[in-house]
């Protein structure tokens, strides 16, 4: 099977070395070529709907063009895939995967998201993790890694969460909790908030409470402070986003390419 990985981050460029150790594999488009069986794009494939996600080529390259490189019945891989690519794909019977819907693939990102953000907040701050207090929203894959992790360098972690239950199963494993909708009561004690939740959970209230020398880390795809408020931060907003794509590329790259060698296996 001869595969293209086109496009992507720097992940790519270790998921193409990857799966080359077991397939025939190209990272550019040869137009005296044959079709590929298959095409891996970057995560997400599409960022303005138009053109592939390909922030390390030089040139801009449609989605028309790139499935073009696939042969009638191919399969395409893709993070996050567009309508539009999902349109181009059926009208010439390319079998269009999601690999970020994989679980594996979702547990061990969440692994390397909550490692950088460890690395991101030791680097931030001048002051230890050690007895430090901590303050992680929500409790999903991420923050439950994030704080197991941080637990372990002494820091002192509060979870926020909206279901009861997960605030239960952040106190069985040792940690403070409290209810989303109660930040209030907790924002001025910390020094450091991780924000995993991809939805506005900081109103101006909360902002004023939020001490100066606290850093607020951002995890999730969409800001946990709106847009309209962050210029009324007196504390440090870091934008966290994307992670594993800048301090473990090598890992998320190869993790894809195992996903990916997974699902074509029942296929080939």
């Amino acid at each position: 099977m001869n595969i293209l990985v086109l496009g992507g981050d720097k992940r790519f460029v270790y998921t193409a070395r990857k799966l080359g150790k077991k397939y025939s594999v190209a990272t550019h488009i040869n137009h005296n070529s044959d079709r590929f069986d298959c095409m891996v794009l970057g995560l997400p494939g599409s960022r303005d709907g138009v053109h592939i996600n390909a922030p390390m080529l030089s040139e801009k390259i449609t989605l028309e063009s790139a499935v073009e490189n696939v042969r009638d019945g191919g399969i395409v891989f893709c993070g996050m895939p567009s309508e539009k690519l999902f349109t181009l794909c059926s009208e010439r019977g390319i079998s269009l995967r999601d690999y970020y819907k994989e679980e594996e693939l979702i547990i061990k990102n969440a692994l390397l998201t909550a490692e950088g953000a460890v690395a991101v907040a030791i680097d931030s701050t001048p002051f230890s993790l050690w007895d430090c207090p901590v303050l992680i929203t929500g409790y999903g894959r991420i923050a439950f890694i994030l704080a197991r992790y941080l637990k372990s360098l002494g820091a002192i972690v509060t979870i926020t969460a909206r279901k009861s239950t997960d605030r239960i199963k952040a106190e069985c494993m040792g940690y403070k909790s409290v209810s989303t909708n109660e930040l209030d009561r907790v924002c001025k004690e910390m020094r450091i908030i991780f924000n995993t939740v991809p939805a506005p959970l900081f109103s101006l209230q909360h902002i004023m409470e939020i001490r100066e020398d606290c850093v607020y880390i951002e995890l999730a795809s969409l800001y946990g402070i709106p847009e309209e408020l962050l210029s009324r931060c007196t504390f440090r907003v870091i934008n966290a986003q994307g992670l594993p794509a800048k301090s473990s590329a090598e890992a998320a790259g190869c993790i894809i390419a195992d996903t990916i060698d997974k699902m074509l296996t029942p296929i080939i």
